[in-house]
């Protein structure tokens, strides 16, 4: 009875290393996948996606900053700023730094908006 738990017991680690060894890779949405939404004059659901989603990093910036590191933000965007500015904005920045497109999109729009508003001192 002892053997036959123990060679379960080793079936049933075997199995779950197994398992987790082959955990799926969670997507990422890139610098690439950014910049082709927000060039692509093709559809207006990838224009607008790309309007959505540096619009969502600028809020969630801003939220994180006021409740987390209120006298720290990232960037100051003039208040006369519109979104079609922002973009504008951040495909520059995917466009004249190609070696980095591939991280994280939403890091890259951060990165972005900083370089070209750069909080005051």
């Amino acid at each position: 009875m002892k053997k036959a738990f123990f060679i379960g017991a080793v079936f049933l680690l075997m199995f779950v290393r197994e398992a987790y060894a082959q955990t799926p890779v969670i997507p990422t949405y890139s610098g690439n996948d950014l910049l082709r939404d927000c060039t692509d004059d093709k559809t207006v659901t990838q224009k607008s996606f790309c309007l959505g989603f540096i619009m969502g990093i600028w809020d969630a910036a801003v939220v994180e900053e006021g409740v987390f590191h209120p006298s720290k933000p990232k960037f100051v965007i003039p208040e006369a700023a519109n979104l079609g500015q922002l973009k504008d904005v951040v495909v520059k920045y995917l466009n004249e730094h190609p070696a980095n497109r591939h991280l994280n999109a939403g890091v890259l729009v951060v990165i972005a908006l900083k370089e070209a508003f750069p909080p005051q001192p």
